[in-house]
């Protein structure tokens, strides 16, 4: 993989490539859907039991008190689909 610089390189390696060495073959796998990487990151970085409190939260409340972050797992939760399958 190249980078820009070495500082890109280093918040690369400090935000995901610790957890991804070794999977992102797997992560990639088009039969795992083309946002398997998104979600895994989402995990990874937000912690699982974010995620499980996050689901299981007041879906009202949770709206409601949310404003965009890219840190705050919340806002992707909340996120919907775009196209109708």
């Amino acid at each position: 993989m190249n980078y820009c610089s070495e500082e890109c390189r280093s918040v690369d390696f400090d935000w995901f490539h610790w957890a991804e060495c070794g999977l992102l073959d797997r992560l990639q796998d088009e039969s795992l859907g083309r946002l398997a990487l998104l979600v895994y990151r989402l995990v990874v970085k937000s912690g699982l039991q974010t995620c499980i409190d996050t689901h299981d939260a007041d879906l009202a409340l949770t709206e409601k008190n949310c404003i965009y972050d890219s840190e705050d797992y919340a806002c992707a939760f909340l996120q919907v689909r775009t196209s109708k399958s």
